[in-house]
This record gives structure tokens, sequence and C-alpha cells, in this order.
């Protein structure tokens, strides 16, 4: 019995020890780049965007302003196999002269001096060979002319040799 008795207390203190440990995981990360790509090639370019480059559009649905650029990086293959990313420059501390790049679309909201709030969708579209960077209202008014100079940065990536 005393035997018995030991032989199950030692039993319990073991699965104890046993069900305390602390396992410790570890992710095993691999770069695969067989039958995938050869790397990547990226391009980057900002854009100053003066008053007098926007124009008035419109789809039917809403006014919007635009501003049209080349960009002969944008081919058939980024199209298809790539990415491109927008962002704004935008000035959150003008004292201090602190940027940050915002990503697009970008949101902006703003109070008028009559204390109205506006809405403004910043966004970027493109097709081959051009970028558009599109400026529209969210209440469906056309939006106020740009009063300064917009600076943009583009950023072009693609897979160099798919296989």
């Amino acid at each position: 019995m005393k035997i018995a008795l030991k032989t199950l207390i030692l039993s319990a203190i073991v699965a104890g020890f046993a069900t305390s440990c602390t396992k410790e995981y570890v992710t095993k990360e691999e770069y695969i780049t067989e039958n995938h790509y050869d790397g990547a090639q990226i391009f980057t370019q900002e854009y100053t965007i003066n008053p007098d480059q926007w124009q008035e559009g419109n789809n039917g649905e809403r006014p919007y302003l635009y501003a049209e650029i080349d960009n002969i990086n944008i081919t058939d293959n980024v199209i298809n196999n790539g990415v491109v990313l927008g962002y704004i420059l935008y000035t959150y501390n003008i004292e201090e002269e602190l940027n940050s790049w915002n990503a697009l679309p970008y949101l902006l909201t703003y109070r008028t001096n009559t204390g109205e709030t506006i809405a403004e969708n910043i966004r970027l579209e493109y097709e081959k060979g051009k970028i558009v960077f599109v400026i529209e209202d969210l209440d469906g008014t056309m939006p106020d002319p740009v009063g300064g100079p917009l600076i943009f940065k583009v950023a072009v990536a693609v897979i160099k040799n798919i296989k």
C-alpha cells in the first residue's frame, strides 16, 4: 500500500512538472525564389502638382479635380504583375515643419471659415504610361480650387523575371 501511495504521489509530481513546462515555438522562414520570381524592380518618383495643373472632371455621379502625369514605368507588366502605390506629403505641424507621407487614398477633413466641415477624398488612379491624381468632395460638390502645390510620391514595383 505504501509503495502504491508513493508511486501515485511521484507520478502526480512528475505529471505536474511535465505539464507546466514552457514550450518554445520556432517559426522557420523560407525565402523561395525557384519557380516564382527573380527579384523586383521598384521605381519611386515625387511629383509637385501646382494649382494650374488641376482640371475639372465629372463622371456623371460627382464632379472632381484631376491632374494627369506621364509615367513610363507603368507598363503592361506592372499592371499585370506589379503594384503602384501613391502617397501625399502632409504637413501636420507648420511651425516645426513636420511632415509625413500619407498613403492614398487619403481622406482629408477640414472646417471652412464658416464652420462647415468638408471631407475630401484624394486618390491615385493609373493606366499604362499614366498616373492620375484625383480630388473629390464626398458631398458631391466640386472641390474648391487647390490653393498651393501638392507633393505626391509614387512607387511602382514589378517583378523582373517571371518564370
